[in-house]
């Protein structure tokens, strides 16, 4: 089976950045683990830069002082865990770029002296039935066939003084973080359980009513802290109750995604969810603006293209028949496995029944490092046989462009 050599596939180094890809730098950032192959760059601007160009590496920060000082680094997954792993003093975070697929995920913190009566198990287990309730309603499934998905993983760095938790859902995405910040949005103003999920918070001279969900790490080009590390200055690593290895690590990270098995929610998809019509959150909160809080996630332009716009032109030529025009309703990039999901909207055509499915979609999946697409279905039937029909070869002209783009 042919495959696109590495070289050709990331493209050729960043000439002319400043720092370029450098094995000195890495050394002497990392000692011995200079071997591991890394962009570095002084501010996010010029690491923004560099990523739009290589879209295939992700990107990292570093804190270097208590004063919110960072460098950037650009690397592939294998390559920053070598680094990450042989680091002594971790204070890295993972960098949720605009436009870029992420996982669902939730940043807890309040003072917990402040909130005695805040029950933390119940905190975390409203969450979890609240994504529940709301893959139930866009879905329309039970919710023991949903199980597989609900599958929660809890990043703790929490002291006698704070509660500081993350939740990740490594089975549900989302073509971006702003649509991820829109998914949470909907799902508080969904059920009056949310109450449970508020807090106080010191203001000067008075307690100030808040959510205990940081709304604001849905915004552009987040940076998140990832399991292992602390903030600079402070001895909170994020831990998850066991010592972990690389597919765990892997697991925690937000924009990490490497199996096509599942749920991705899109911003069509999240207008599904029923509101209340008295929202007893809003109505608790009083005077505390969530719309203000999350006026930037909300209002970020989405696209429904990939990095790879040749390859997106061609799905959508292949999504239509004599009868029906299909078109793309998002596109997840899974970077670590190179593949890329479109998801697929009006064109229902499965391979395994020889006609068009009546409602469930219908998915087109590219692998990049083969070049090789194949379809896959929503259908519950086909979904528990993992069915995807036989794969085909993009066109060779597509190759030899898609190789003109990496260089």
């Amino acid at each position: 089976m042919n495959t696109i050599p590495s070289a050709t596939f990331y493209g050729s180094s960043l000439k002319g950045y400043t720092p370029p890809a450098l094995r000195e730098n890495a050394r002497k950032l990392y000692g011995d683990a200079s071997n591991a192959k890394c962009f570095c760059f002084p501010t996010q601007s010029a690491a923004l830069e560099a990523a739009a160009k290589l879209p295939a590496l992700q990107l990292f920060s570093e804190d270097l002082d208590t004063s919110g000082t960072r460098h950037y680094l650009l690397a592939t997954y294998e390559d920053f865990w070598h680094i990450y792993k042989k680091r002594a003093k971790k204070h890295f975070y993972e960098v949720i770029r605009e436009n870029v697929s992420c996982k669902l995920y939730f940043d807890l913190e309040y003072i917990r002296t402040c909130n005695t009566h805040v029950q933390e198990e119940e905190l975390i287990a409203t969450i979890s039935k609240l994504v529940a309730s709301g893959l139930k309603q866009i879905l329309k499934r039970k919710e023991s066939s949903l199980l597989p998905y609900l599958k929660c993983l809890v990043l703790d760095s929490s002291s006698n003084e704070k509660f500081s938790k993350h939740l990740i859902f490594p089975k549900i995405v989302f073509p971006t973080n702003r649509i991820a910040g829109k998914f949470v949005w909907k799902l508080l103003q969904m059920s009056d359980s949310c109450s449970n999920l508020l807090v106080l918070k010191p203001a000067q001279n008075e307690m100030q009513t808040v959510l205990a969900i940081d709304l604001s790490v849905y915004s552009r080009n987040r940076c998140f802290r990832i399991l292992g590390s602390s903030k600079y200055g402070e001895n909170r690593p994020l831990t998850i109750g066991q010592t972990f290895d690389q597919k765990l690590f892997y697991e925690t990270l937000v924009c990490y995604l490497h199996s096509d098995d599942v749920l991705c929610i899109d911003d069509v998809q999240i207008g599904y969810i029923q509101s209340l019509d008295d929202n007893s959150l809003s109505s608790t909160l009083k005077g505390y603006s969530i719309q203000k809080v999350f006026h930037d996630a909300i209002n970020i332009p989405h696209s429904k293209g990939s990095p790879y716009p040749l390859i997106d032109k061609f799905i959508e030529s292949v999504i239509c028949d004599g009868q029906v025009k299909g078109s793309i309703r998002s596109v997840l990039f899974l970077s670590s496995s190179q593949k890329l999901v479109y998801n697929i909207q009006k064109y229902r055509y499965c391979h395994r029944i020889g006609r068009h499915h009546k409602s469930n979609h219908i998915l087109m999946i590219v692998e990049l490092n083969t070049m090789l697409y194949y379809q896959k279905c929503l259908d519950p039937e086909c979904r528990a046989i993992d069915y995807r029909s036989p794969p085909r070869l993009l066109p060779e002209q597509l190759w030899s462009e898609f190789q003109s783009i990496t260089k």
